[in-house]
This record gives structure tokens, sequence and C-alpha cells, in this order.
């Protein structure tokens, strides 16, 4: 698989609430149980530089920026935390 077969990690973390309770829980393990999704090693010191508070409100900041700019679509999208 090449990098741009590759699922970006917001994009990943956005789409699959498993996969982003994995990379809150522990970034280096999600990332290395997915090989699929295109992550870089600055995006994983990063978290894993947080403490697990620190990291969660980050990673929750970043879902719901992303639904924040999608704006109104079918009407089928809930509420993050």
């Amino acid at each position: 698989m090449n990098q741009d077969e590759r699922t970006p990690l917001w994009v990943r973390a956005v789409a699959d609430p498993e996969f982003r309770e994995a990379l809150i829980r522990d970034p280096l393990r999600a990332a290395a149980a997915h090989p699929e999704i295109a992550v870089t090693g600055q995006q994983i010191r990063r978290l894993e530089e947080l403490d697990d508070d620190a990291r969660r409100e980050l990673v929750d900041d970043v879902v719901r920026e992303i639904y924040r700019r999608r704006g109104p679509t079918s009407g089928s999208d809930h509420e993050v935390r």
C-alpha cells in the first residue's frame, strides 16, 4: 500500500469512534495496529507527550472542529461528546 492509498490519521479518528478511543488510550499502539493509516512520527510524538486528559481534549477538539466545518448535512450527524 503506497502513501496515497492510506487514510489520514484525523480522517480515521473522525470516522471511527473505536479507533479514536484507541488513539486516546495509546497513540503508538493505535497507529501500529492500523498500517492503513497515514500518520507521521511528529503526530504520534505530539499525542504521546500529552497526559490522557489533554490527549482526549485534543482529539475531541479536532473531531468537533471537523464536524463544525462540515456544516449541516443529511441531519444524521450526532453530537461528539
